[in-house]
């Protein structure tokens, strides 16, 4: 659910939650906050999450290009004698 489209249907509840008794409205206006402040930390943790996820995508592509760079090295090695080794 989008930040937008949430926020949209909790105006929506409180207009409702505006017109029933204030005993009522005290309480419900309690749990509407902690449903706020929960969407609030619920999105915190997918951003951090996927920016987690992109780093490790990140590391992982390096791992690969080192991986296939110390590949190409050895196998160049075995091709050609070092120079300094006499033949």
């Amino acid at each position: 659910m989008t930040g937008d489209r949430f926020e949209m249907q909790l105006q929506e509840i409180l207009a409702r939650i505006a017109t029933l008794p204030e005993q009522h409205r005290v309480r419900l206006m309690k749990v509407v906050e902690e449903t706020r402040e929960r969407h609030q930390y619920v999105r915190e943790s997918v951003a951090r999450a996927r920016s987690a996820l992109d780093d490790w995508r990140i590391m992982q592509k390096y791992r690969v290009f080192d991986l296939e760079a110390s590949l190409r090295e050895q196998r160049s090695g075995r091709q050609r004698p070092p120079e300094d080794m006499p033949q």
